[in-house]
């Protein structure tokens, strides 16, 4: 038998293994979840998907280790606009250079997280975009489901935390496992350890947040499931034709 103990506010640790204790909501929620993001992974297509997932991790990593070149990057920017505001291309440059050097930086100490955060969303956003325009065929079968689940993962573990602080005041912040920044490796097992526990934690927050209501948001949650669920089938250009697989 595995060995059991209690920590952190009730969360098992089994043998190393850290996981959330699931309530049938919360286990209903989870599959739901893992639904949504295996239907968009078959709608946007295998390939479309991987190339989300390299970007999605490779972006991630390169802002972790080098965010400081962007930030640096950006506050050049305001240094080279007080420059400008100071008359520096009209020949006053020795107060331009002055006003450079005093103007305070967009991009602070405290402000840098949520800057690169920033950064990688509208990277992810935009890849999304880009793979959906520019890769004509890409297959909608078991890897598209499979890229489609990793990426709802990868993406919760950076996503889901910071969304959760705005209802829950004092929620921790946390990401990827953190051997991924020191190694520079995806470990499958860490990534996947740390992505069932954190969705699961934030699950149970997010019902223990809506108890009050919890009918209403049930009536919700069902019907924005039928709703995705009509949009799924609904579009002729994804439909299954002939088992085929493949993009039109």
């Amino acid at each position: 038998m595995y060995g059991t103990q209690q920590c952190c506010g009730g969360i098992n640790l089994i043998d190393g293994w850290t996981t959330a204790p699931f309530t049938l909501p919360g286990l209903l929620t989870f599959l739901l979840f893992l639904g949504f993001f295996a239907a968009l992974g078959w709608r946007h297509g295998a390939m479309r998907e991987f190339i989300v997932f390299i970007t999605a991790v490779g972006g991630w990593l390169v802002l972790q280790s080098k965010g400081g070149i962007f930030v640096t990057l950006v506050n050049l920017g305001s240094m080279f606009t007080a420059f400008v505001e100071g008359g520096g291309l009209t020949g006053n440059t020795d107060e331009a250079f002055e006003a450079a050097f005093d103007a305070p930086d967009w991009v602070t100490a405290s402000s840098r997280d949520g800057f690169l955060f920033l950064l990688w969303v509208l990277l992810v956003l935009f890849i999304y975009w880009l793979s959906g325009r520019l890769i004509k065929k890409s297959n909608h079968n078991g890897w598209a489901i499979l890229w489609g689940i990793g990426n709802g993962l990868f993406v919760t573990q950076i996503f889901l935390p910071r969304l959760m602080q705005l209802f829950s005041p004092g929620y921790m912040v946390s990401g990827p496992p953190t051997e991924v920044i020191e190694t520079g490796e995806v470990s499958i097992n860490a990534f996947l350890r740390n992505g069932a526990f954190l969705i699961g934690q934030t699950i149970n927050r997010f019902w223990a947040l809506i108890d009050p209501v919890r009918p209403v948001a049930l009536l919700i949650l069902l019907t924005l499931f039928l709703l995705f669920v009509n949009w799924m089938i609904g579009s002729p250009k994804y439909r299954w034709s002939g088992g085929s697989g493949k993009s039109k």
